[in-house]
């Protein structure tokens, strides 16, 4: 069942678009912080922030989904 859960979420990560994989990638395994990204990316700290609320609702939906 992990396994399974695992290669679902790889999969729902590699169909996400670039940026917001970097994003995310950005936030939740190096630990950046919203404010940091923002600098780097060029993109508004609001809009990182909407960025990672929906993108982090979008995979919870389709990880919730039965197989």
């Amino acid at each position: 069942m992990q396994a399974e859960r695992e290669a679902a979420l790889i999969q729902a990560l590699r169909a996400l678009p670039a940026a917001q994989r970097n994003i995310l990638e950005q936030r939740f395994l190096l630990g950046r912080k919203p404010r940091e990204i923002a600098t780097e990316t060029g993109i508004e700290i609001k809009e990182i922030y909407r960025i990672l609320e929906r993108t982090v609702a979008q995979l919870k939906h389709l990880l919730a989904r039965p197989s």
